[in-house]
């Protein structure tokens, strides 16, 4: 989020990059850190990963915070 903030304040008219650090497969041992964790290898441990990282059963779950980061985001646009 810092780096975001940061790319939005330097209005210099280039092109910004950020790089974000995450570990493809997360919450599912067998796959993660792999290519594996793509498409079918990885869609027999969805159920598990889920819980594994703290997501409750509902399929399409969005959290509060970022329903109100987008409503933000859209109020401020218009």
């Amino acid at each position: 989020l810092k780096a975001y903030e940061k790319a939005k304040l330097e209005d210099n008219g280039k092109p910004k990059l950020i790089i974000a650090k995450t570990l493809i497969g997360k919450g599912i041992p067998e796959v993660a850190g792999t290519s594996k964790a793509h498409g079918e290898s990885g869609k027999d441990f969805v159920e598990r990963s889920r819980k594994n990282i703290g997501l409750p059963d509902k399929l399409y779950y969005v959290s509060d915070s970022v329903k109100e980061y987008f409503f933000n985001t859209q109020t401020e646009s218009t």
